[in-house]
């Protein structure tokens, strides 16, 4: 096992014989604990630290993101606004962090979410952001927010409670169970403000039900956690098919798992499935998404269930739905790419051909068991590389957690042949989908009247002239910047004027189109393309050769060209096929008239479409810099960790692989690589001359790494043993791989995968699966999503992304945020109804499926799900079933009119040929060009793996036929060969191995040939048995597609007979082929040489016998046309002039003089004549040469010596060699340098003989450039010196020595850095360096300043200017007063010195004022000033210490500042100031015991120890917990212990000793007498721990038991302290704190009934926010309302602190109640141009004079934080009562003036005397001055009549609304009539101006709304109406 795993390059997991654990922590990177020498504990690593070492340290953020970046966010795409969020430098964490985010900073925040969450294509990261954002913390600040919302914002709340709604339901979809515990008090809040907010009208009652709809489904999850309503899933289901169809399923689709769960293997009743709909409309849009799904996975899991079933049966038949593996090994895991493959081996192989199957796909789902399968583990295949798939080993990627298994038994292995990926994505798509699909109308209702797409306007133009001519493509479209080469160059159609179909109203009728050969199309594509730009579900059928890709090209092309009209974003067109096969061909067509193109998928074969793939496309915009920021740099940041994280893991098995060593020894290397050895030690290792150091001090006697490799020659050694050995059973066994064979596989299982699985792009970025922890799940599910949001970038860039079905169900996410508004379908008949829906997104407006159900139809591997529930009933086929408009192509431009009679009328009664098919040349070599060659031979009885079958006899005659075509001059590309049955695929290649002629030609499954064409068809239809079945061949769809591939000639072969007998299909078609006599046992085969010989064939042996060169058998004969030899060959179709052929006749031809003849091929050229012979040269040597060589030209090689000309060196050479051109000479050079040295090299005078080029490499000779001390130069002599370089000391100029400078610097550029000198003119030491110039002397000097002649201090070469004075100003001001600033300060312009006035306060205290102020100030206004002391007693008898001005005149005192220094109930003396009433104590609780410490405030309540007491004795012992009372009593027995003196201790046994003697402390002892027995000699004293006294027991206990009456703890007697711990009297200390402990929680429940909600609803009044925003803030602020953990947060204010806020909040309501009473008066809604009446001036003026009184007020209130003093309550309420009354008492000042008489005065008398500013306005005098108040209404109203009198004037005048006004003194009258101004007159009561003239009202009178409430002059309807309120009619 082990030698397997190392061959293999796995590892074994450690632990795997007992249960195999996790091989992995969750360290993002890993290193090793090593146990310190000597033994301990390892020290455990903490996970946080280690994440963070794995990430690095980066740098963090310190501030939120700004409301300019949240702005900018909400116009990005929602992907990039998901990375840019998660990032930690965008700063949106630490918003949620933030205690007091602003308003719009919310709401940006919510709508940024809200746009983030609709982000499709990386939704973990969505998931991800969010739960990092709603916190607990975070959904509590946003119920706060959602309050203020509603009370301050209503305008608002439309679109902030939409974006909330959008990111909680997010939210809930994704994460329900969290969602309940975080979200249902805030979707409930919202709820609530929302019902408000629809009652103001602010929100729409479609608001409101969503988010009810969202609490019911919170709600309502969190009822299914509860254990009692679980639902057994079993008993709800039913069995009957037809009852299934119109029942309710039992359970929602979208809660089953897409992977099948044991239940379903299990369990073998019939789950609950409901069939397709074919005829017919769905009930809804989840009934239809419920049948797909369910089928669609029945699909997959029936065969693995029914397969398991029979296997665990022990049943003898044969299993046909599953694979069986058995003696299944697990061998260990490796990781791969970041993900972790467990690798497994199988058993024997003998009856497995692994090569010819499609066993063990990538991603195939296989379930392991070594228990008969009740139990099992699930995984996908990962790996099946083709070494390890020939030693049996494939990679596992487990979706089940294998640490309860044990992995070291043996297992049985089923794989399924349904292929997984095809399911596993499409599945999860359809979970996904919303209730809301695209098309519903259609898909769901089948609505047959098809409207136009959404975007086309009724009158939108179309430019048709792309169509005819490509060169006028839309450059934005038919250019990427991805690509810089050109379109290829297309053949242009036609070359005549298309300006009219440049604007053609695309929405028209078809007769108002352009013509059909206007536009080059016939009369059928001509309608299809008016279908499909006009409908919004276009459905075009195409028979073959119809031209569907052609047409769909040329569709694609158009609606490119007018992209302006459809593409309002950056979504391109979706094109979709089924295969990628398809795909390619389809996309490749495109390219000829745009390369705007992304190709999703890497399973493409076409070299045109690779360089379009979209991984390629990624590469190039990475090194162009296009990728955005976030993406790349966030992408790179989690690589590096998971590199990070591999290394790790690279140790981790580097260690264990040395932990296995026998030996348990660590190379070097381990310690290395894991930083365990310090960098400085492991250098000085390294430089050690050998390791046999570290292995000393290892205690290592030998060679560790010898040792090492040994071991690995001995594995080696035994892993080639071993490998022979199995060599040798396999072939015993009696198989062998054949290497062709095994490409074969290769090649079909690539064919197979392209086609049907999905794009193995997660091979590139995989995911990591649940054998790494989470950490690296999350890490993985991040690389995930950025690759996702790459691919977004790519996509969004190009004008067409193309995948497959599979492709587009595993993008679902990416394709939901690019939102294609237009979507082509390639062969949707071919494509199950659930892969097309999932290719749909949101944003589709237009649907285009091209295709023809009449051709292969869906494939399902269950039976009976494809025909009794219509699971391969395509979607295409559906709609058309159901009426939907679709369209039909007519004419077919394939097939020549012979072959496609077999199609027509039988399966397309109306198909029609076109004109080009007719002009088809007939097929060479053949006398028919279509014919069907029938035949007996059976096939091969058993069939393989994959239930195929294979017909030997077929295989041969047509790779024979082939052969033939081929000797016809056909290139292999215009061959094809098909076959029904991969069997016989397998077959054909192996033969046409052996035929190399046929090398190139293509042979392909009928399946996997839908779509394509070629010239010569030739056709194995392989059945042919005794039980006369054909399979589905006799199904009409797959034969419809066989027949139709042919353009010129279509040869089949098959048992007719059989084929008759299946199907009344055959039956027709082998009638029409007997008509026209091309159906027979032989093909006849015409010789094109000699025509009139025709031969036939019947078997692939016969084309060898009768047509071997592809003619005839005679002998060719014809001359050549070089050598007039007549041709030998057989009879020859190639190279009919013998243009090729090479005569291989004996050349006749005589070469020279001497007749020597041409031994060559008559072929071949002769060239001269090559016969060797002795000839003499010039030299007088004698050498062999050819015949035709002249002994002039030859160049005698006999070695010689001589001289070189050039050096006359002598050397030996060859005899013919001229030395005047040799180079090298081997003499060393003699020639003297001109440095002095001689040369080096070999002798050169060829070459550089003057030394220009040569380097002398000796050292150099010279004086360095500059030395001024000889010093040589270091260098190599051809080198330049340069200068000196070397340090030395030089003098300088001014005398100081320079150290350390270059030998070559001159002294004159030296700067010297020593101090000058010198001395200045001054007087002064310069202060500079040497080298600097002297001046501008800084030494401090004082210096007069003449303007003000003060003295001040500059430096000596500074003038002394007034700027620099710090002295008082001179000056006088104007007021005659001294200026008080100083003199380099501005002059005050308002003179601060107080002076007296003529004011006096109401006390009669003279008021004195500042200067500036003594004229401005007079009166009233001037009272606020009175500085005299206050000097009265406060409540608490202390005098207040505030003056006269600020207390109001003795209204509202300052509060008390002394100290309270009562005692309270604890024993500590309060410290709060003594107005306020004493709070619970602040100090430390002084419970402990000997177990711990109470750390709470005393004045909170204690928790009592629970451990068990520890106060016991010698006589007795406590049983009881600490903390409660002792269930002994005290001990009187004196205690024996020693003191430290050695005298006896006066204390009691147990009791902690007393630390006087008796003897040596005799007078402290007895310094405090309680009884007087204290100097007795048998006293005993009690040691108090808490304040150290030592008290005699009696008195101590007398104290101790006596009740005063007052509530507190027990005292010492001495110094009154409290006492807490004693455990002698624990039990009176006990009674003592219950009764302190009631006190304390009286407080509490009476003082604590504050609540947070109680301050916000004050808080809620829009009128207070305008009044007083700043101070609404303060408060919310202080309270934490805007962030919720804040460290003083109100859940954790004191109640003072509480009680503070609330009445802060009270005193701004009551505040704001008074300025609104003036403040919200009519007169506000007045233009501001017009003039306002007296009335209303008096009220501006009473606002003018009240705002001060009370913004000072509220003011001093906010001054307050911790407490407030009752006193200051009283008063504040008190005095702001007065300010209420205020208002209405200076009114009625004003009116007195007016009408006054005997009763005013009166009245006014009183009310002066009541209103006395210094007396305070309590409740009684409130009463008192409202009454008077109301009493002067009797006399002069608010009119000057009373409120009877008025009602009694209206009632008489009998007039409506709006007729009466006033003057500008406000006295009223009326104006009858319609009540408009006709004439002016005079006021009779002051004289003014009333009335006015023209209907037009003077601008100086007023409505009276006093009178009759009117708030317009009735002079219009519209005013007339206005004076109603509309709620009142």
């Amino acid at each position: 096992m082990e030698s397997l795993a190392e061959l293999s390059g796995w590892r074994q997991m450690p632990g795997a014989q007992g249960g195999c654990r996790p091989m992995f922590g969750d360290q993002a990177r890993w290193r090793p604990n090593f146990a310190p020498r000597g033994g301990g504990k390892r020290k455990h690593n903490d996970p946080a630290k280690e994440e963070q070492h794995a990430t690095g340290f980066k740098k963090q953020r310190k501030y939120p993101i700004s409301v300019r970046d949240l702005d900018r966010l909400t116009t990005l795409q929602p992907d990039l606004v998901v990375l840019e969020l998660l990032s930690e430098k965008s700063g949106f964490s630490l918003v949620m962090e933030q205690n007091d985010i602003a308003p719009p900073k919310y709401d940006l925040a919510i709508k940024v979410l809200a746009r983030a969450t609709t982000c499709q294509s990386i939704r973990e990261s969505v998931y991800e952001l969010l739960n990092k954002t709603l916190t607990e913390g975070f959904a509590a600040k946003l119920i706060s927010y959602s309050l203020t919302v509603k009370r301050l914002y209503p305008e608002k709340g439309r679109v902030f409670f939409a974006d909330l709604h959008t990111v909680m339901e997010t939210f809930c979809n994704g994460m329900m169970s969290i969602a309940i515990n975080r979200l249902i008090n805030l979707v409930d809040t919202c709820h609530s403000a929302l019902t408000t907010l629809e009652a103001e009208g602010q929100v729409g009652d479609c608001m409101v039900k969503k988010y009810k709809i969202l609490l019911d489904r919170l709600t309502e999850a969190a009822k299914k956690w509860e254990p009692e309503n679980k639902i057994d899933e079993q008993d709800s289901r039913k069995r009957r098919v037809a009852e299934m169809d119109n029942m309710e399923p039992p359970d929602d689709f979208r809660e089953l798992s897409v992977l099948p769960t044991p239940m379903d293997i299990l369990d073998t009743k019939r789950p609950f499935l409901r069939r397709n709909v074919v005829k017919g409309r769905y009930t809804d849009v989840q009934h239809y998404l419920d049948v797909q799904f369910r089928l669609l996975r029945e699909d997959f899991v029936r065969p693995l269930r029914e397969g398991i079933c029979q296997f665990r049966s022990n049943t003898k038949s044969r299993i046909t739905d599953v694979r069986i593996y058995r003696n299944v090994t697990y061998i260990g895991s490796k990781l791969q790419q970041h993900r972790i493959f467990h690798g497994v081996k199988l058993g024997s192989l003998k009856t497995m051909k692994l090569e010819n199957s499609k066993r063990l796909m990538y991603g195939n789902l296989v379930c392991f068991s070594n228990d008969n399968f009740a139990t099992m583990i699930l995984g996908s295949v990962a790996d099946r590389s083709p070494e390890g798939l020939q030693k049996g080993i494939i990679g596992i990627e487990f979706e089940s957690d294998i640490s309860e298994f044990d992995m070291s038994r043996n297992f049985t292995m089923v794989e399924s042949r349904a292929y997984f990926m095809a399911y596993k994505h499409v599945l999860q798509a359809l979970k996904e989908m919303p209730n809301n699909i695209p098309m519903e109308m259609y898909v769901v209702h089948v609505e047959g009247l098809v409207n136009p797409p959404r975007y086309l306007g009724v009158e939108t133009p179309y430019d048709l002239r792309v169509i005819r001519s490509k060169s006028m493509m839309k450059k934005s479209e038919a250019f990427n910047r991805f690509f810089s080469e050109k379109l290829a160059e297309a053949q242009e159609e036609v070359a005549q004027d298309v300006s009219h179909l440049e604007n053609v109203q695309i929405t028209r009728d078809l007769a108002e189109w352009p013509s059909a050969d206007d536009l080059g199309l016939d009369s059928s594509q001509h309608r299809a393309l008016h279908s499909a730009l006009t409908r919004e579900l276009a459905i075009i059928q195409g028979p073959p050769g119809t031209g569907k890709t052609y047409l769909g090209l040329k569709i694609v092309q158009t609606l490119l060209h007018n992209s302006q009209v459809w593409k309002t974003n950056e979504n391109p067109i979706l094109v979709v096929c089924l295969t990628n096969h398809a795909l390619d061909q389809f996309l490749e067509g495109m390219t000829t008239f745009t390369n705007s193109i992304v190709r999703v998928g890497t399973r493409t074969k076409n070299e045109t479409i690779e360089k379009y793939q979209i991984n390629r496309l990624l590469q190039s915009v990475v090194s162009t810099r296009s990728m955005p920021h976030n993406i790349h740099s966030q992408k790179a940041n989690i690589t590096s960790e998971l590199r990070h994280l591999e290394n790790g893991i690279g140790v981790c098995r580097q260690v264990d692989i040395e932990c296995d060593a026998a030996r348990g020894i660590f190379s070097l290397n381990v310690f290395a690589s894991s930083n365990i050895i310090p960098h400085h030690i492991l250098q000085q290792l390294e430089q050690a001359p050998s390791v046999e150091k570290l292995m000393y001090w290892l205690a290592l006697s030998c060679q560790s790494q010898n040792a090492s490799r040994l071991s690995h020659q001995v594995d080696d050694s035994t892993a080639k043993k071993r490998k022979a050995s199995q060599q040798q059973t396999d072939a015993k066994q009696g198989y062998e791989i054949d290497e062709d064979e095994f490409r074969d596989a290769v090649e079909f299982l690539e064919i197979e995968e392209r086609d049907r699985m999905i794009d193995e792009d997660e091979f590139e970025e995989p995911n990591w699966k649940t054998n790494l922890t989470k950490i690296n799940q999350r890490r993985s599910k991040a690389l995930e999503g950025f690759k996702n949001a790459e691919y977004l970038h790519a996509m969004r860039r190009a004008a067409v992304v193309g995948m497959t079905t599979t492709g587009a169900a595993r993008y679902n996410r990416i394709l939901q945020d690019l939102a294609p508004t237009i979507v082509v379908i390639e062969e949707a008949a071919g494509i199950l109804e659930s892969h097309v829906i999932t290719s749909l997104t949101a944003g589709c407006q237009h649907l285009i499926m091209i295709g023809d159900h009449q051709q292969l139809q869906p494939s399902a591997t269950v039976y009976e799900l494809a025909k009794k529930y219509g699971l391969e009933t395509s979607l295409f086929e559906r709609l058309i079933r159901n009426g939907l408009a679709f369209e039909t192509l007519e004419y077919q431009h394939r097939m020549r009119p012979s072959i496609s009679r077999l199609l027509v009328p039988s399966i397309y009664p109306t198909l029609k040929d076109h004109p080009s098919v007719h002009e088809y040349p007939p097929v060479l070599g053949i006398v028919p060009n279509i014919f069907f060659i029938a035949h007996q031979e059976l096939e091969r009885k058993e069939s393989d793996d994959n239930n195929s079958h294979e017909n030997q006899h077929e295989a041969e005659f047509m790779m024979g036929l082939c052969r033939h075509l081929v000797l016809q001059g056909y290139s292999p590309d215009d061959i094809t060969i098909l076959t029904a049955y991969s069997g016989q695929f397998f077959l054909l290649r192996k033969l046409q191995r052996q035929e190399h002629i046929c090398t190139g030609v293509k042979i392909c499954v009928v399946d996997n040939y839908q779509g394509e064409e070629n010239k010569i068809i030739l056709l194995s239809l392989v059945r042919s048995n005794p039980e006369g079945s054909v399979g589905f061949l006799r199904t009409e769809n797959r034969v419809c597609v066989a027949l139709s591939r042919a353009k010129h000639g279509l040869y089949i072969t098959g048992n007719m007979e059989l084929l008759s007998q299946s199907s009344d299909l055959w039956k027709n078609i082998n009638a029409d082929l007997h008509k026209s006599g091309s159906v027979g046992k032989a093909l006849p085969l015409r010789c094109e040489n000699h025509v009139h010989i025709v031969n036939m064939v019947s078997t692939g042996q016969d084309f060898l016998a009768k047509s071997p060169e592809g003619g005839c058998v005679q002998v060719c004969a014809k001359p050549l046309p070089k050598c007039r030899h007549c041709c030998p060959k057989v009879c020859h179709m190639n190279d009919l002039e013998h243009v090729k052929y090479r005569c291989q006749v004996q050349c006749p031809k005589s070469l020279c003089s001497l007749d020597h003849k041409c031994p060559k091929l008559c072929w071949e050229f002769c060239g001269p004549c090559m016969v060797i012979l002795a000839k003499d040269l010039p030299c007088s040597h004698v050498h062999s040469i050819a015949c035709h060589m002249d002994p002039s030209s030859y160049k005698c090689p006999t070695k010689v010596v001589k001289v070189i000309p050039a050096c006359q060196h002598e050397v030996t050479a060859p005899c013919g060699q001229d030395l005047s051109l040799f180079r090298w000479c081997p003499e060393d050079c003699d020639t003297r340098l001109d440095c002095g040295h001689k040369c080096k090299e070999k002798c050169h005078r060829t070459r550089d003989s003057e030394h220009l080029e040569y380097s002398c490499m000796e050292q150099c000779t010279r004086i360095n450039v500059g030395c001024s001390q000889n010093h040589p130069c270091l260098k190599r002599c051809y080198q330049e010196c340069g200068s000196c370089v070397v340090k030395v000391n030089k003098e300088l100029p001014c005398g100081h020595e320079a150290k350390d400078v270059e030998c070559a610097e001159p002294v004159e550029e030296i700067k010297c850095q020593k101090k000058c000198k010198k001395t200045l003119p001054c007087g002064h030491a310069c202060k500079k360096l040497c080298y600097k110039e002297c001046g501008d002397c800084m030494v401090p000097t004082k210096k007069a300043v003449p303007t003000c002649n003060h003295t001040v201090t500059v430096g000596c070469s500074q003038p002394a200017t007034t700027d620099r004075c710090e002295g008082l100003c001179p000056k006088t001001l104007s007021c005659g007063h001294p200026c008080k600033a100083k003199c380099k300060e501005k002059c005050t312009t308002e003179c601060l010195e107080v002076v007296a006035t003529t004011n006096k306060c109401p006390k009669g205290h003279a008021i004195k004022l500042p200067c500036h102020l003594s004229t401005k100030v007079q009166g009233e206004a001037a009272w606020d000033y009175c500085s005299e002391r206050c000097d009265k007693t406060l409540d608490c008898e202390h005098r207040c210490a505030g003056t006269c001005g600020r207390c109001l005149h003795g209204r509202l005192h300052q509060a008390c500042s002394h100290p309270c220094l009562r005692s309270l109930v604890c024993g500590h003396i309060c410290k709060s100031p003594c107005g306020v009433s004493c709070p619970p104590c602040q100090e430390e609780c002084q419970w402990k015991c000997g177990h711990s410490k109470c750390r709470k405030k005393c004045g909170m309540t204690c928790q009592p120890c629970k451990e068990k007491c520890e106060w016991k004795c010698r006589h007795t012992k406590c049983t009881n917990r600490c903390g409660d009372k002792c269930s002994r009593k005290p001990c009187y027995e004196p205690c024996s212990k020693k003191l430290k003196c050695d005298h006896e201790c006066v204390g009691f046994c147990g009791d902690p000793c007393p630390p006087l003697c008796r003897v040596c402390d005799a007078a402290e002892l007895t310094d405090f007498m309680l009884l007087g027995i204290e100097d007795e000699p048998d006293a005993r004293f009690v040691y108090l721990e808490d304040c150290g006294h030592c008290i005699e027991v009696e008195g101590l206990e007398g104290w101790l038991v006596r009740d005063g009456g007052e509530v507190g703890m027990k005292t010492c007697p001495k110094c009154r302290s409290a006492i807490y711990n004693n455990r002698r009297y624990q039990h009176l200390v006990l009674e003592a704190y219950e009764a302190v402990t009631a006190v304390k929680r009286k407080y509490y429940k009476t003082h604590n009934a504050i609540k947070e909600k109680d301050i916000e609803l004050i808080l809620q009044d829009p009128k207070l926010i305008e009044f007083f925003h700043s101070y609404v803030m303060i408060i919310l602020k202080k309270t934490g309302t805007f962030q919720q953990w804040k460290r003083k947060t109100f859940q954790r204010f004191s109640v003072e602190e509480k009680a503070v806020c609330y009445f802060q909040a009270q005193v701004l309501k009551k505040a704001t109640s008074i300025l609104n009473q003036l403040k919200g008066t009519p007169f506000r809604g007045r233009h501001p141009a017009a003039k306002v009446s007296q009335g209303q001036n008096s009220q501006l003026k009473h606002l003018a004079d009240l705002t001060p009184k009370v913004a000072a007020l509220v003011a001093q209130v906010m001054e307050k934080t911790t407490s407030i003093s009752h006193q200051m309550e009283v008063e504040m309420t008190c005095e702001l009562q007065r300010l209420m009354v205020l208002p209405s008492y200076w009114t009625f000042l004003e009116k007195f003036t007016v009408h006054g008489n005997g009763e005013m005065v009166k009245i006014k008398a009183k009310l002066e005397a009541l209103m006395n500013p210094t007396i305070r306005f309590d409740e009684e005098l409130d009463k008192k001055v409202r009454a008077l108040l109301k009493e002067s209404e009797q006399h002069i109203g608010g009119l000057g009549v009373s409120d009877s009198e008025r009602v009694m004037i209206l009632r008489a005048m009998q007039i409506r609304q709006g007729h009466w006004y006033k003057c500008p003194k406000g006295h009223v009258y009326c104006i009858t009539e319609c009540g408009r101004a006709m004439v002016e007159s005079n006021c009779p009561e002051c004289g003014s101006h009333i009335g006015g003239g023209n209907h037009r009202l003077r601008s100086d009178n007023a409505v009276a709304s006093e009178m009759d409430g009117a708030t317009h002059a009735a002079w219009s309807e519209n005013n007339n109406m206005a004076n109603f309120e509309l709620n009142d009619l």
